[in-house]
């Protein structure tokens, strides 16, 4: 969450305390986004202490960004004989370890304090209850798989630790698929940059293992590719009362069809650079996010937004149509789907069976539905066992829900894996 914001506060010290807000957001979800939020609050549903606090969160939370980020997390023991030699991830902040936080540290672009997990409560569920950069309250689908294949964790490829043989992530909060916003977004990351940075990160290996070496590893490694949400929830659906930016320039057809394309692109740069072992994980059903929720709902309704997961759905038609047409084009490479869509909409739908208190309102909440794009020990109502929660925040998974994702991923059968699970794309 990369966030500008500017408060327009209206009091009234009677039962009927209001709070305007206008906000322009550019949210690190999978999320960069942009919004343009008119909110009315009663006392009924914001605590006048929380309004009285929103003020002064420039200033908390500015407060603690000043520490710099601490890799906190007890990594997994890597096996002498895991599933896959390595494994690289690209994608956003649904598999973003760090990198969105020390990309900030290092640029010149104004704080984005309230979008960094860099503060608490995020990271409380980890060994060392700390925030390392994850924007969970525990370990990323990307570090649940590590650990079930024997790898550790990827670490974020801008910390620069000295051995990345064994993977590394290329993702980054906020990154989108198609930058068509280059010019107000910031930092301006998408599925090309990532693809370079592996390019880089290629000839170093190569200097490190020699070329023979670097090709064996990439050879057989597995790619981890989960993009796209923000393609929608920033780009095409930020804007509830008229049309979103992209909306404006394309029609729904032309818009999935240009980011499969550009998707496209970047998974044959991939392949011309030695990968040959691909999981492309479909977006999930964004329509159920709290901020969507918080954009679309016109009650307190429980159910999930329809427009919005529709044109998910269309979309992912054409990233697994996409999948097996590289699979053609390409046989000396393995190309497997893996549905993020339908099995999460099992567990927001019904969340009891899964182990879920509550579907579609986050653990860390402010606002109704839980959906105003903060998260902090400061100012929001924050659960105490954040493993009754789909959602930890405003948009983003608990670990439990990034679990329930692992097992299917590894294990699964087709629909949720097709045409095959990660172990079984292991020994292919």
């Amino acid at each position: 969450l990369s966030l500008s914001l500017s408060l327009s506060l209206s009091l009234s010290l009677s039962l009927s305390l209001s709070l305007s807000l206008s906000l322009s957001l550019s949210l690190s979800l999978s999320l960069s986004l942009s919004l343009s939020l008119s909110l009315a609050f009663r006392c009924c549903q914001m605590e006048t202490q929380k309004l009285i606090v929103l003020p002064t969160i420039l200033l908390l939370i500015t407060a603690n960004m000043k520490e710099p980020m601490k890799d906190m997390v007890a990594d997994a023991a890597a096996s002498s004989n895991p599933l896959f030699p390595a494994m690289f991830v690209f994608g956003d902040s649904l598999l973003d370890p760090g990198n969105n936080v020390l990309l900030a540290s290092a640029s010149s672009a104004l704080p984005r304090f309230l979008s960094s997990p860099n503060h608490p409560p995020y990271g409380r569920d980890l060994p060392s209850h700390l925030p390392t950069g994850r924007y969970s309250n525990g370990l990323l689908l990307s570090d649940i798989l590590a650990r079930h294949m024997d790898l550790p964790y990827p670490p974020p490829y801008l910390s620069k630790k000295d051995n990345f043989t064994k993977g590394t992530s290329f993702a980054f909060g906020g990154a989108v698929i198609f930058n068509i916003r280059r010019k107000f977004q910031t930092p301006r990351i998408d599925f090309y940059n990532e693809v370079s940075y592996f390019k880089d990160f290629q000839e170093e290996l190569s200097t490190s293992m020699g070329e023979d070496g670097a090709s064996e590893l990439i050879l057989k490694s597995l790619f981890l590719i989960w993009i796209g949400s923000n393609d929608y929830l920033v780009n095409y659906y930020s804007n509830p009362f008229g049309q979103g930016f992209a909306q404006k320039r394309y029609t729904a057809i032309e818009f999935r069809e240009t980011l499969i394309s550009l998707y496209r692109q970047q998974i044959v740069r991939l392949y011309g650079m030695g990968a040959r072992k691909f999981a492309l994980v479909s977006l999930p059903p964004i329509g159920c996010t709290p901020v969507i929720l918080l954009l679309f709902s016109r009650s307190d309704s429980t159910t999930c937004i329809d427009v919005v997961n529709e044109e998910v759905k269309n979309y992912n038609a054409l990233l697994l149509k996409m999948s097996k047409e590289l699979q053609g084009a390409y046989p000396s490479a393995q190309f497997t789907y893996l549905d993020a869509y339908d099995h999460s909409l099992k567990f927001i739908q019904d969340p009891k069976a899964f182990g879920f208190k509550d579907s579609l309102h986050p653990c860390c909440a402010l606002g109704p539905y839980g959906g105003v794009p903060i998260c902090s020990t400061s100012i929001n109502s924050i659960c105490d066992d954040a493993s009754q929660y789909v959602y930890w925040d405003f948009a983003h998974p608990t670990e439990s829900a990034f679990s329930l994702a692992a097992n299917w991923f590894l294990q699964g059968s087709p629909p949720d894996v097709q045409p095959f699970n990660l172990q079984q794309l292991s020994a292919l």
